[in-house]
């Protein structure tokens, strides 16, 4: 048998996936703190010169959010709420949407 072709992660496959897209309005619901898939869309973002919003449930996932991103906080508009709520009314022109899996009601 040959060996298995590389594959990448999925933060670097969603990336991949905005980037190609040319995503402009990008918004990411997390469940907790934002982690990799935030690192991947901010990476898009940067790429489309997109804007990218991340979505979070409290202001303790909101300062584990900017201490996991560290330099790359001021390139993400942090937002605390519902992110259902949100994604229904504020951010429904967003092209590029990731929520995450663990994000209860959704």
């Amino acid at each position: 048998m040959g060996k298995r072709a590389n594959e990448p992660d999925g933060a670097e496959f969603i990336s991949a996936i905005a980037a190609g897209n040319n995503a402009q309005f990008m918004v990411v619901a997390c469940a907790a703190m934002a982690g990799s898939t935030t690192l991947g869309i901010i990476a898009a973002s940067h790429q489309t010169g997109g804007r990218l919003v991340c979505i979070v449930k409290g202001i303790g996932q909101l300062e584990s959010s900017k201490q996991v991103l560290n330099s790359d906080t001021y390139r993400v508009e942090f937002v605390v709420g519902n992110a259902e709520s949100l994604l229904s009314n504020e951010y429904k022109s967003a092209d590029f949407v990731v929520i995450d899996c663990n994000l209860e009601n959704h």
